[in-house]
């Protein structure tokens, strides 16, 4: 009995601290000790004496618990991802910083929260608001310890590097005659490296009205085309 009282404790105290902190914790460890628990109590449960004790209802409790906060968990990503495929991408923001906010979630391992903020970060990008995709993925890594925050620090480093090659647009990038490169570089960065369609659209819109040859006009309308199937909010 101690033992489960033991293991029903740590599960209401990892999501208290969940909530108090403001994301969950990262371990199946709790559920684990749930199991547990009820491994350790249900020999007593059947026995007539413990079947109304208070540490069947405890126990009882904690798997509603478990049961009613895992079920809405995901809710809200599934309905960002679909906002996001169809390019409504401020409502997809507002649906994932609800997987990330909502504070019951929380109360138990949560493992569509990073994947939110994950997506955020995206749409962040597709809005053109580069500055908080650069901190919401510098979050992750310090939330989300290993292999979230390795895919979080290479996304972050192909962001931070693509700015760079952005930086010089519009301003210092001069009109180009013959086969406008640079601005080949700087869409198919805005496109892929940023993941940024309206601004290559914007590009590449800029490299169809050049003076260029055709073969090169065709590749722009080509991606001009791929970009516009996922254009940002209008």
């Amino acid at each position: 009995m101690i033992v489960s009282v033991a293991c029903c404790s740590l599960f209401l105290i990892t999501g208290f601290i969940g909530v108090v902190r403001g994301y969950s914790v990262q371990s199946f460890f709790p559920i684990r000790a749930i199991v547990v628990a009820i491994a350790c109590t249900w020999p007593c449960i059947l026995l007539s004496k413990f079947r109304n004790g208070v540490i069947s209802n405890i126990l009882f409790v904690m798997i509603v618990y478990s049961l009613l906060i895992g079920m809405p968990q995901g809710r809200y990503l599934k309905r960002g991802r679909e906002f996001y495929e169809q390019g409504q991408y401020q409502k997809a923001l507002r649906e994932f910083k609800e997987e990330t906010q909502t504070w019951y979630l929380r109360l138990k391992y949560n493992i569509d929260e990073c994947i939110a903020m994950d997506m955020m970060a995206k749409a962040y990008c597709r809005l053109v608001d580069f500055d908080n995709a650069r901190d919401t993925y510098k979050l992750i890594i310090d939330r989300y310890p290993g292999h979230y925050a390795d895919w979080a620090e290479k996304d972050l480093l192909r962001l931070n590097n693509g700015l760079k090659v952005v930086a010089k647009y519009p301003d210092q990038v001069p009109e180009t005659k013959g086969v406008p490169v640079d601005l080949y570089n700087i869409a198919m960065t805005y496109q892929y490296d940023l993941d940024c369609h309206t601004k290559a659209m914007e590009v590449y819109k800029k490299i169809i009205n050049m003076d260029i040859p055709d073969e090169w006009k065709e590749s722009a309308i080509e991606q001009f085309r791929i970009c516009r199937g996922g254009a940002a909010d209008r």
